[in-house]
């Protein structure tokens, strides 16, 4: 495994879950409670002001509405219901999930391309690679199940920041409008010939990290922090990537 993540859901009227990463009154929990990304379920018209002041103090934990992540793929179209099972999300909390299903995300830079027709050509290989990587199973059974009913697919969009600063906010919205009513023909015509159900969802915005980097792109929606980083890796002593 290159790398772990987790994600902790809890009651936002629990003092004790929502001040987990109060170091203050935990501070034994110091050394490990990084290692989870915490939330708590969210409804709306709730009295947020207990956990915002956590968050003010440590930046958790998030916010999960699952109510409208049951009810919604895109909060702008109707409400569908396609996702009714769902329980959860992924340790970013970028796609929803239902108990034991695996998420397949894949990324996409909408900067990196001359016109929108030549990003709707990126968007169709990609979520085709997404697509056929939903054909493959897992040595679990009971995620096989919900993944081969789901299809579930996150195609992704990273340099958004770039992106709005070179054609404008407009412009992202339109390339977003037509990209995902692109992703859902081709999802449609995909299904159809390979004789599989349609994706309950099919793009996401994920924060991204190192895949990110390799197209020298701003990560996700995340806005850039510095226009330049002094980047450090840490290797083993034994990796093939150091000298002898």
């Amino acid at each position: 495994v290159r790398r772990t993540a987790e994600i902790a859901f809890g009651s936002a009227e629990s003092e004790e879950y929502i001040s987990l990463k109060d170091y203050d009154k935990n501070p034994y929990r110091m050394d490990f409670g990084w290692t989870s990304n915490n939330s708590v379920f969210a409804e709306l018209g709730m009295d947020y002001s207990n956990v915002v002041s956590r968050i003010w103090k440590n930046g958790e934990p998030g916010f999960a509405w699952l109510e409208n992540m049951r009810k919604y793929g895109r909060m702008a179209d109707p409400q569908n219901d396609k996702d009714r099972r769902a329980a959860g999300g992924n340790p970013c909390l970028e796609q929803t999930l239902e108990s034991y299903e695996l998420c397949c995300l894949v990324e996409t830079f909408p900067e990196r391309h001359e016109n929108l027709e030549d990003f709707k050509k990126t968007l169709e290989i990609a979520f085709m690679y997404a697509k056929t990587v939903t054909l493959g199973k897992t040595h679990w059974p009971q995620s096989n199940r919900v993944m081969q009913r789901n299809r579930r697919i996150g195609c992704s969009m990273s340099g958004i920041a770039q992106f709005i600063a070179s054609k404008g906010m407009h412009e992202l919205k339109v390339w977003s409008d037509e990209g995902y009513k692109h992703i859902q023909a081709t999802d449609e015509r995909l299904s159809e010939w390979l004789a599989i159900p349609k994706s309950i969802k099919t793009t996401s915005i994920k924060p991204s990290g190192t895949v990110s980097l390799l197209a020298g792109a701003t990560p996700g929606v995340h806005a850039p922090e510095s226009r330049y980083y002094i980047r450090r890796v840490r290797l083993s002593t034994d990796s093939e990537l150091v000298q002898p």
